[in-house]
């Protein structure tokens, strides 16, 4: 307002800015993601739960991105997932042949369940999984593991934190 000439005197003169402490922002580490995966059966929850670990872990992805996905959004031969971001806008989200791997176990042993016919591409006992069963599903193993809280949004911090470190 002083540059526009609005205003004469610089209401702020004498004002301290707060004080704002630097806190890093927590990130899932390698070890952390490495029990993840060693604990991942070959069972339904467990094939289903390392393709979704394994998918935050090398797209970043929102929780809201991810229980999105259809199985139509995953190109395993392009090794791509298709998300809707926000204001609908659709991006390629790349993952690694580990990641191709576990979507293919997850999705080819999904084809057995009673809702495989869902267009929703990750599937609970009794339907779609939702934001809340992801966040469920990631704090109850790594409460188990003892490997501290791990919540989906920490995946996406270290991911962009990765990405910048490269």
């Amino acid at each position: 307002m002083i540059e526009e000439g609005e205003i004469e005197i610089n209401p702020m003169i004498g004002v301290k800015p707060p004080k704002v402490p630097e806190r890093p922002i927590p990130v899932v580490s390698q070890r952390q993601f490495d029990i993840l995966i060693e604990d991942c059966d070959g069972s339904f929850l467990g094939r289903r739960d390392e393709a979704i670990v394994r998918l935050l872990w090398d797209c970043g992805l929102t929780v809201s991105e991810l229980v999105g996905l259809k199985v139509d959004d995953i190109s395993l031969s392009e090794d791509v997932a298709w998300v809707m971001g926000k204001g609908e806008k659709e991006r390629r989200a790349p993952f690694t042949v580990s990641t191709a791997r576990a979507l293919d176990r997850y999705i080819r042993i999904r084809g057995k369940h009673p809702h495989f016919i869902l267009p929703d591409l990750w599937l609970g006992e009794r339907g779609p999984i939702l934001k809340s069963g992801i966040e469920q599903m990631l704090r109850r193993r790594s409460q188990r593991l003892g490997i501290g809280h791990i919540s989906p949004h920490q995946f996406r911090h270290g991911a962009a934190d990765r990405f910048l470190r490269s």
